[in-house]
């Protein structure tokens, strides 16, 4: 039994006529009639009766008519099928944000996968670089945005994909800090008290190995891993660096002040990171590129401040 023989059945059917139902399959008739006797000799039984009208499907053949109808119907929208969940696929995915660039980016990108994909249930993880790299390793995530992989120990089981390169600012609580200056070299941190993230974080990494290029040693009070309280800590006048990303609201009300630096000019490049296991579900396909499509257009559009790569 096969397709062929099921639909040749339900067009005699159909039809009520082999010579009828020869002409819309536009095949021969004897080659119709054996396709016919050969579907009836594997059921073991006759499933048409003939008549001088015609042809009709007698009550096994009745019975099996709705059966097949429904056999050819699901197969005739398998097409369909695949484009539906293609276009609109379902499942979890497991994605890490860094503390940075959490502020701007959760709840659009939130917004936008439901609006998008409302069967997809998106699980968003805040965390610094080094610990959303673990996560990935380990398989406890599927996406993640990750600053200055260069710095963090990843394996080959992690697919990187660069997507921007954003300028560190000094961040301070007003301008007297700096001496009201436009920018700042580098070299100043060292007259500074810092509070920065806990070392080994890539921001801190980065900044403690340019300073040892630089032979600065880095006046570092505080380290510690909550952006809210390193924010407090400037209002407090300490001082950090951070990208201008995480800082809307705080630059925007005049509560901090975000100072360029130069000599060297301080950036980091900024990826999105997928584990590698396997082929990938077609919903953290998705997302991954949702996600790439929301960061251009922030980027794009200037409410995140960078340069995209």
């Amino acid at each position: 039994m096969n397709l062929k023989q099921l639909r040749y059945f339900v067009r005699i059917a159909e039809c009520g006529s082999l010579s009828k139902a020869a002409d819309e399959l536009g095949i021969a008739q004897p080659a119709l009639s054996q396709q016919l006797r050969a579907l009836e000799d594997e059921l073991g039984g006759e499933l048409v009766t003939r008549h001088s009208r015609g042809i009709a499907p007698n009550d096994l053949g009745t019975m099996l008519l709705s059966h097949f109808g429904t056999i050819l119907n699901e197969i005739d929208r398998t097409p369909l099928l695949v484009q539906d969940l293609t276009r609109n696929p379902t499942g979890e995915v497991r994605l890490g944000v860094t503390t940075t660039a959490a502020r701007a980016l959760t709840a659009p990108l939130v917004a936008k996968v439901h609006e998008s994909y409302p069967g997809i249930t998106l699980h968003v993880v805040e965390a610094m670089s080094g610990s959303l790299s673990q996560s990935l390793q380990r398989g406890s995530l599927d996406l993640s945005i990750l600053y200055e992989p260069k710095l963090l120990e990843l394996d080959d089981g992690v697919d990187l994909m660069p997507m921007l390169t954003e300028d560190l600012f000094l961040i301070s609580r007003n301008k007297s800090i700096v001496k009201n200056r436009k920018a700042v070299p580098f070299s100043l941190l060292e007259e500074l008290q810092l509070v920065l993230p806990c070392y080994p974080n890539v921001l801190t990494k980065l900044l403690y190995e340019l300073a040892a290029k630089r032979e600065i040693k880095l006046n570092v009070k505080f380290e510690i891993d909550s952006l809210s309280s390193i924010i407090e800590l400037v209002n407090a006048d300490f001082c950090t660096v951070l990208p201008l990303v995480c800082l809307g609201r705080e630059i925007e009300e005049g509560r901090v002040t975000a100072t360029p630096i130069t000599d060297p000019r301080v950036s980091w490049s900024v990826h999105v990171a997928a584990a590698r296991k396997g082929v990938r579900s077609r919903a953290v396909r998705a997302v991954h590129k949702l996600l790439i499509e929301m960061v251009n257009e922030m980027v794009e559009g200037g409410a995140w401040p960078a340069r995209l790569l």
